[in-house]
């Protein structure tokens, strides 16, 4: 799993902490609880499907309303 945003949030991924971003993460197949963490105290949450041998792309832009 790739995961960017803008500006930069700490990853939490099935609620494990994987880093900041931009940041790469090798997840099992399945369903995956991401979770975005902004300095700003936004905290975003998004549910996603990796299939197997997949990359799943995450882009999150906190700025935009």
């Amino acid at each position: 799993m790739v995961i960017q945003t803008l500006p930069w949030a700490r990853v939490l991924v099935d609620g494990r902490e994987v880093g900041n971003t931009p940041v790469r993460v090798e997840v099992p197949a399945g369903e995956r609880q991401v979770e975005l963490q902004f300095s700003n105290g936004v905290v975003r949450r998004v549910v996603v499907v990796v299939g197997e041998g997949e990359t799943h792309r995450i882009h999150h832009d906190a700025r935009a309303p």
